[in-house]
């Protein structure tokens, strides 16, 4: 299910609360997860990861839209 997790269908007052609530935490790093297990690391470096496509993804739209109008 995580291989074929599209961020991009994420709502975003759902990411805004995973923000919020979990990777905003001190503790909530790749490498104090990895010292409690080695795929809970890995699953922070993803949300992570996922975090930040989001937010650059969500900047990118508009902008190719605009693109896309301007090439016409």
């Amino acid at each position: 299910m995580l291989k074929n997790f599209d961020i991009k269908t994420l709502k975003e007052s759902t990411i805004a609360k995973v923000r919020k609530d979990y990777l905003k935490k001190p503790m909530f790093n790749i490498a104090d997860m990895s010292k409690v297990s080695v795929p809970a690391g890995h699953l922070c470096a993803w949300a992570l990861a996922l975090s930040s496509y989001q937010e650059v993804y969500k900047n990118i739209v508009p902008k190719q839209k605009m693109l896309a109008e301007v090439s016409k």
